[in-house]
């Protein structure tokens, strides 16, 4: 009712597989790919479909006109090249001609479909007035175009033979459109994670429920559980009581009752108790200079720690006066008391010892029957931190930027700064540790203490990598033994090839904080004396020392923005260990944890000031002035806003542009951010002796959020694992469910297991010792196959024929950590096989960054791509019996081809990245890929191999020149498949353009020469040698296809694998002399499909193509990225009568159709022995 048409807002296409031929309004907003096919929305801008009336006066609008012919024998039309194309050439001149108007033949769509043909064609117009105009017309002569198309149609003779019945044109109809109709992809959301639904394509997740229900299931479950804890609790709490007393819980005795004196004297001299996780009653000091002692259970990962203010040093001239008040807590809680030493100066003699002494009972006692000092404004701060809320809020923010970079989210700013939150923890750390060795420091060994500390983040943190290994393993992407073992003792960050490698990864800070652990006792004995000058000149220090990440590079005249150049899991160049020990290691982050020292030391030494300015009144009760509590007041207000400027503005304008811009070059957390982070931390804590903030008082209300707040960030990774909506998912219900699974494991794992460590001091000394000999053993488990994972809808085999079959390759990559093979080559020489194949993996990732001076979104699509090559010894005549007995001759081992250099001698790393700015959305979109591609094996002498590739440009010192960001041919000469990691060069074809993409040469060897096809058509033939010089030699015609592309502008005709020499008459009769054996295929830009075709040409220049055969049939399949099934040959091998054509199937396996010399023949009875169909020139200019 409201509308017949589509209307879509906001900014609507990265379109890394957009098909810009349906689109063209997008075009100039989506860069050009190989294949492509879907449209995505990419930006923080999010794009939105409403219903709208037709866009009739739009200048993008259209008139579309559409038919179906039926009765037409599809199987025959689809396997019969000649007769499809003649059928396709008719039928789009016809109703070319037919609409008018300019229409021409790349307008005109033709699908076909089972029993019929439907026939999709675009009529423009100059204007409105027309448009309309011309709707009529073509709507009062659709019978001309019916019967247009039935005389055309019928009159081919070809078609009378593919006919089952009388063929009927249905369906005729004309309507007013708009560009957008075309596009027939279903629009879920986002550019990230699986955009658009895409049929059966695999959601690489542990289960996938593409319903929208599905998420509100998952809510609803884990809000049932914790529903169903705590009514359990409820009604043991109740049902207890009335069980035999040996199947109740042991419950600790009360301790009996203590004399009075005893009793002070107990409290008094209490040890600090750190490891309970229940904060105790707090009670302030009750006088200037007064020295508040407490317990508060804890550590700074829990959100509560022992804190303290500290004595005044001791000397002979200082005399202290104890008054302790015992404070207890309800019932089943530790207890704790609160005691507060005064400190006066007294004068050397006695008697002024005694007055000093009597005075200062006399203002205890006033202060006391007084209340504290300021009782009256409200409840003073002490040492209880309201930290709760806070921690809990950060937690939740760290799992929004994680699933934001993971690009699930929708493109928020805000959510992109999670990750910031990470350093604050270890600022929080040092600041509740602090403050508790201030107040009564602990006379034990550094491994007792760090022991201790661990209560509170190891036991969850062991349990968790359990869960996380079996995900892993389940996807074939476990790290190495070695990592598993560091990460068993907390030592991940510690070494760079580790840190990015790890299980459950985003828990590296916990491996920090057990170094600053081991430092805390020599870092407290030289902050403990800072005086008031001090700490604050030390604090800028610290503050001012990241910057020198941008001071450095500058004075060099480098780029700020040097770490860019990294990829994740890369560790090959001095850029990729810089970047990650900066991003992971415990010295870059030491300074925020002794920042948050310091703010424990500033705040006991500014809570000093604030005491020594308290003005009795005249009741003699002390009030600190408002020129103190004002300003405390705030400091939270100020954090918090400073950091939500950053968060939310991608361009500030003014004085606060250089803080959004400059906090992300440096990664926020070791700069920008750590004065309003500070802030944030000094304004909860208040000082001592003065009341609670009032926005602190507020969220203290809500401190129990922390007993939940580690769960969150523990197991955030897990949830997402099991969350079953690929692509958006609702952030919202997400992080419920997060937040319910966490309560639930809080109670249900992480106390108990806490409890167990807390009780057993022996036993958890060998606890890292059996978690990492328990990983490693079941990391020597083989896992599932990579491709069963990848693609579990293909079969591993299929019996096409009696002499043809399609399976698998029999190739296993083991160090393919979750990643695919895909494009195969193999080459047959001295009795063995020698596999050479790409190692494929698809990610995305989102974050906020500068471009040209002002912060955008940046959304990245990474092809994770190595070349992996290996050997097996070959089996002559069972590789001559694998048609006919479907057992594969070989199983090769594959190993990562590391020796692969580039020019600069460097490991063949860091590419150039296709990038593009979408003003629209503020969007910078970056296609990455991280190595080589699709390589093909060849041998030119007989000994060594040679292997042709492609590749985009490795980035040089100056970068990448503007529009040379393209794929280009590669030639690595002498390549030994025995050592991978031996050395040598890879040399780029010369003779290609570097402004457009060179890729899909054919390379084939000459009289010991070695040449290239450049192009199917015309064939043109390139003369190369291994250092990459090349020449153009040959270029001839083969009409057939020359025809083929007149009439059907819309396909290109491209070069597949390498080509082979046949000379076998006997098994060729159809072409019974010596030949070279090639592929091609056809890429349809219109229907983004792929075609593959056998070919032969002349064994002697000019080398002009002889046959083809009809269309191969490969297995397709759809990628993960979506659209259409396909398949990419990408090579060929002959011997002993059988060939081998290795292909990928939608980026998801590595297959081979295998079949006789004899049964490929076959395809080519069509063609007869033709010759090459044209003339052959020869030249010696630079082709392509």
């Amino acid at each position: 009712s409201d509308g017949s048409f589509a209307a879509f807002e906001g900014a609507m296409c990265y379109a890394a597989e957009a098909e810009m031929s349906k689109c063209p309004y997008y075009k100039e907003e989506c860069p050009h790919t190989f294949r492509c096919e879907r449209w995505e929305c990419a930006s923080s801008v999010p794009c939105t479909m409403s219903a709208t009336e037709p866009p009739r006066a739009q200048e993008a609008a259209h008139l579309g006109v559409s038919a179906i012919v039926q009765n037409i024998d599809f199987g025959l039309l689809s396997a019969n090249a000649s007769l499809r194309i003649a059928f396709s050439s008719t039928v789009r001149r016809i109703v070319a001609e037919q609409a008018g108007h300019g229409t021409g033949l790349q307008d005109v769509l033709i699908t076909l479909e089972e029993g019929s043909v439907r026939i999709r064609a675009k009529v423009k117009a100059p204007d409105d007035d027309s448009l309309i105009a011309m709707n009529a017309e073509l709507r009062s002569s659709s019978a001309g175009l019916t019967s247009a198309l039935l005389d055309g149609v019928t009159g081919l003779e070809g078609i009378l033979q593919a006919m089952t019945g009388t063929v009927n044109v249905v369906d005729v109809d004309v309507s007013i459109q708009g560009d957008l109709e075309a596009c027939d992809a279903t629009i879920v959301s986002d550019f990230l994670g699986a955009a658009i639904v895409h049929g059966d394509s695999p959601c690489g997740r542990l289960w996938c429920w593409e319903v929208e229900i599905s998420e509100y299931l998952m809510a609803a479950v884990g809000a049932g559980a914790v529903a169903f804890l705590f009514i359990g609790q409820k009604l043991w709490s109740r049902l207890e009581p009335l069980l035999p007393p040996r199947l109740r819980r042991a419950r600790p005795k009360a301790a009996a009752p203590k004399p009075k004196a005893l009793e002070t004297l107990a409290a008094a001299t209490a040890p600090v108790v750190e490891e309970p996780l229940q904060a105790s009653t707090v009670l302030s000091n009750m006088a200037p200079a007064v020295g508040v002692v407490m317990s508060q259970g804890g550590g700074p990962d829990q959100g509560t720690a022992s804190q303290a203010h500290s004595l005044p040093p001791k000397s002979p001239n200082h005399t202290e006066v104890a008054i302790t008040i015992a404070a207890t807590q309800d019932p089943g809680e530790a207890s704790a008391a609160t005691s507060t030493s005064v400190a006066v100066k007294a004068a050397p003699a006695t008697e002024a010892k005694e007055a000093a002494v009597e005075q200062l009972t006399a203002k205890t006692k006033n202060n006391t029957a007084a209340g504290k000092h300021s009782s009256a404004k409200g409840v003073v701060a002490g040492d209880k931190f309201p930290l709760g809320m806070a921690r809990f809020m950060a937690s939740l923010h760290v799992v929004l930027g994680h699933i934001y970079a993971k690009g699930v989210t929708p493109s928020i700013y805000f959510f992109g700064w999670g990750f910031t939150w990470v350093p604050w923890f270890f600022m929080l750390s040092g600041f509740v540790l602090f403050t508790a060795h201030l107040r009564r420091p602990k006379q034990e060994s550094v491994v007792d203490y760090v022991m201790r500390r661990s209560v509170t983040i190891y036991p969850l943190y062991a349990v968790s990598l359990l869960p996380a290994f079996a995900v892993d393993w389940y996807f074939g992407r476990t790290p190495g033994t070695a990592v598993l073992v560091a990460q068993s003792f907390l030592a991940q960050a510690w070494c760079p090839l580790w840190a990015e490698h790890a299980l459950q990864q985003h828990c590296w800070f916990l491996s920090c904080m057990v170094v600053y652990w081991l430092c805390f006792k020599p870092l407290s004995y030289c902050l403990k004396n800072l005086s008031l000058r001090g700490t604050l000149i030390m604090m800028m220090i610290l503050f001012f020392i990241p910057w020198l990440q941008i001071i450095i590079p500058a004075a060099m005249q480098e780029s700020t923005e040097w770490y860019k150049g990294h990829r994740w899991g890369a560790t090959d160049t001095f850029v990729d260990i810089a970047v990650i020990v900066m991003k992971f290691s415990p010295i870059c982050y030491a300074h925020v944890f002794v920042v948050g020292m310091l703010l424990a030391k500033l705040r006991l030494l500014l809570d000093d000031k604030a005491c020594a300015a308290a003005e009795p009144d005249s009741k003699g009760v002390c009030h600190i002035p408002l020129r103190w509590r004002l300003p405390l007041e705030l400091v939270l207000p100020f954090g918090y806003l400073g950091l939500m400027a950053v968060f939310s503005q991608p361009d500030i304008d003014g004085s606060l542009a250089w803080v959004s811009s400059w906090g992300y070059k440096l990664a926020a957390r070791l700069s920008v951010l750590l004065p309003f982070q500070a802030a944030v931390l000094f304004g909860l804590a208040g000082l001592p002796s003065l009341p609670l903030p009032r926005l602190a008082a507020l969220m203290s209300n809500l401190d129990w959020l922390q007993n939940y707040s580690y769960c969150v960030y523990v197991c955030q990774w897990l949830c997402y694992d099991v969350w079953p909506k690929s692509g958006q998912i609702n952030v919202p219900l997400f992080l419920a469910f997060v937040v319910f699974v966490a309560i639930v494991i809080a109670h249900t794992v992480q106390k108990p297991v806490e409890k167990w460590w807390a009780g057993h001091p022996k036993g958890r000394m060998a606890l890292p010792f059996l978690l990492a000999a328990l990983l490693a053993g079941l990391n020597a488990v083989p896992p599932p196959s990579a491709t069963e994972i990848a693609a579990p809808d293909l079969p591993a085999f299929v019996r096409l024929d009696e002499h043809m079959v399609d399976t698998r390759l029999p190739a296993v990559d083991m160090e393919g950590g979750g990643n695919t093979l895909i494009n195969p080559s193999l080459l047959v020489q001295e009795g063995q096989i020698i596999v050479v194949a790409r190692r494929h993996g698809l990610e995305y990732d989102r974050w906020n960054g500068e471009w040209n001076g002002s912060m955008v979104t940046y959304v990245d699509q990474i092809w994770r791509s190595q070349i992996v090559l290996g050997t097996a010894r070959l089996d002559s005549e069972a590789w001559s019996k694998w048609p006919t007995s479907g057992t594969a001759p070989f199983m090769a081992s594959l190993s990562a081809w590391s020796g692969l250099q580039n020019a600069s001698s460097q490991p063949w790393a860091k590419l150039c990245a296709r990038e593009k700015y979408l003003r629209k959305n503020n969007t910078v979109v970056r296609q990455i890929v991280t190595g080589p591609e699709d390589a093909k094996v060849f041998d030119v002498n007989g000994s060594s191999i040679d292997i042709a590739f492609s590749s985009l440009p490795p980035r040089g010192l100056d970068g990448c020149p503007a529009g040379q960001e393209v794929p280009q041919m590669y030639l690595a000469a002498d390549v030994s498949p025995a050592a991978a990691s031996a050395e040598v060069a890879g040399h780029r074809m010369r003779c290609g353009r570097t402004d457009a993409a060179e890729k899909n040469w054919i390379p084939f060897t000459h009289e010991g020469e070695l040449f290239f096809v450049y192009s199917p058509v015309p064939h043109t033939v390139l003369a190369a040698d291994a250092d990459g010089s090349c020449e153009r030699r040959f270029s001839t015609e083969f009409v057939p296809l020359k025809s083929l592309l007149q009439e059907s502008p819309e396909v290109e005709v491209r070069g597949s694998g390498q080509a082979v020499l046949i000379d076998d008459p006997e098994a060729t009769p159809n072409l019974p002399q010596r030949h070279y054996l090639a592929m091609m295929h056809m890429f349809n830009r219109t229907s983004s499909t792929y075609a593959h075709f056998a070919y032969r040409f002349s064994p002697n220049p000019p080398f002009a193509i002889l046959q083809v055969s009809t269309q191969l049939d490969l297995l397709a399949a759809k990628a993960d990225t979506g659209g259409p099934a396909f398949a990419f040959v990408s090579g060929l091998a002959a011997h002993n009568g059988t060939v081998a054509i290795t292909y990928g199937a939608g980026d998801r396996d590595a297959r081979a159709l295998v079949l006789t010399l004899g049964r490929l023949d076959e395809l080519f009875a069509a063609c007869g022995a033709g010759g090459a169909g044209g003339s052959g020139t020869s030249s010696g200019g630079a082709g392509g």
